[in-house]
């Protein structure tokens, strides 16, 4: 990681969107072209998808050390998503902050509304200041079912049991401090950046 693009004001940025919302690709959109954001990187109990690599992607568990780590305090938040366990530490977060550096993370609506409710009661003045939460918003429905289908990693029956979450979710998305319409990947990752670099 490059020491020189320390910041002097860390941001804690989520994004959250449906399952095929956008909010992954925009992630790694953002952590592409600026040295100073890192990825907090979650704990999970689903098994890796693709590619994804251990530590890099998630740190993949199974439910009984994801119990433990629960029980200890650990997770400044965790939620059960699609039949799997999700969590985040506080401890990265603030670590990677104290050190100059923004965290952005992806995440699923439940533990956006955890976190949000979290840092309003923390005394870490770090993370709240810091704090903001973005929704990505699919262009429709129609075009969300779409990309789940052409993702090609999940089942008739998990498509279907997204899209009826997404529309739940969709309706949450007034709870964030923001809402980008992704239709557009460039174009959204530009709302994105203008959105970061005014907070």
């Amino acid at each position: 990681m490059n020491q020189k693009e320390k910041i002097k004001k860390p941001k804690f940025i989520i994004l959250s969107s449906p399952s095929g919302g956008g909010k992954s690709s925009l992630c790694n959109m953002i952590l592409s072209a600026r040295d100073n954001f890192v990825y907090s990187i979650s704990y999970t109990t689903r098994p890796p998808r693709g590619n994804e690599i251990d530590g890099v992607h998630y740190h993949f568990i199974d439910e009984e050390e994801f119990k433990n780590h629960k029980n200890n305090g650990k997770f400044l938040e965790y939620a059960r998503v699609h039949d799997y366990f999700y969590g985040t530490t506080k401890e990265s977060i603030f670590n990677n902050m104290q050190n100059g550096y923004s965290v952005i993370l992806d995440i699923d609506v439940q533990g956006a509304k955890s976190i949000r409710e979290i840092v309003r009661d923390i005394s870490d003045d770090i993370i709240k200041d810091g704090f903001m939460d973005i929704f990505i918003m699919p262009p429709s429905i129609k075009v969300l079912e779409m990309r789940l289908r052409n993702r090609k990693t999940n089942s008739e029956e998990s498509i279907k049991k997204r899209l009826i979450e997404a529309e739940n979710e969709i309706k949450k998305s007034n709870d964030f401090n923001h809402v980008i319409i992704n239709d557009n990947l460039e174009s959204s990752f530009s709302e994105l950046c203008n959105i970061i670099d005014s907070f």
